[in-house]
C-alpha cells in the first residue's frame, strides 16, 4: 500500500510538472521570451555571384540595385476593383523579386531582374512565375527573366 501511495504521488507530480511546462512554454511565447531565430544570409549563392556581376554593369548604367524586394512593396491591391482586399493580398505578401535596378536618385524601380534556376521547371513555379509575369505586365513594370547570364541583362540595357 505504501508503494502504491508513493506512485500516485509521483504521477500527480509529474502531472503537475507537465501542466507547467505546457504554461511555461505558451507563457514565453506571448512575452516574447522564446524566439527560434538565427541569422541568414539575404542572398543565397547563386544571387549572390549574379549580383557581382550585375553591380559593375548597373554602375556603368547609373542605375542602384535592391535585393529580395517584396512583391507587395512594389504593388498594391486596387480596392477600387475589389473589395476582396485579403484573397489578392495573400497572392503578392510573401512573394519576392530577385533584384531591382533603381534610379539611385529617388529609388524609382527601372527594371526588374529574376533569376530563373532549375527549380523553375517545377509546375508549382512555373505557375507562380506566370503570375509573377502577368502582374509586372498589368501594373508597368519591366521584368527581365534570366538564367544568370548576365550578357542577357547588357543586352537588355543597350536597348533601352
Amino acid at each position: 500500500m505504501g508503494a502504491e501511495i508513493l506512485a500516485a504521488i509521483v504521477a500527480v507530480l509529474l502531472i503537475v510538472f507537465g501542466f507547467y511546462c505546457i504554461y511555461r512554454s505558451k507563457h514565453s511565447y506571448k512575452n516574447n521570451r522564446f524566439l527560434p531565430y538565427r541569422k541568414k544570409y539575404l542572398l543565397t549563392k547563386n544571387e549572390w555571384i549574379f549580383y557581382k556581376k550585375l553591380k559593375p554593369l548597373a554602375d556603368r548604367y547609373g542605375l542602384g540595385i535592391i535585393a529580395k524586394i517584396r512583391l507587395a512593396d512594389l504593388i498594391e491591391v486596387d480596392t477600387e476593383k475589389t473589395k476582396d482586399f485579403g484573397r489578392f493580398f495573400s497572392r503578392i505578401s510573401s512573394k519576392h523579386i530577385d533584384f531591382g535596378l533603381v534610379n539611385p536618385e529617388n529609388m524609382e524601380v527601372r527594371y526588374l531582374i529574376e533569376l530563373d534556376d532549375s527549380s523553375h521547371s517545377r509546375p508549382d513555379r512555373m505557375e507562380r512565375d506566370d503570375f509573377i509575369n502577368r502582374v509586372c505586365e498589368k501594373t508597368g513594370y519591366v521584368l527581365i527573366r534570366t538564367g544568370g547570364d548576365i550578357s542577357e541583362v547588357e543586352k537588355f540595357l543597350k536597348s533601352r
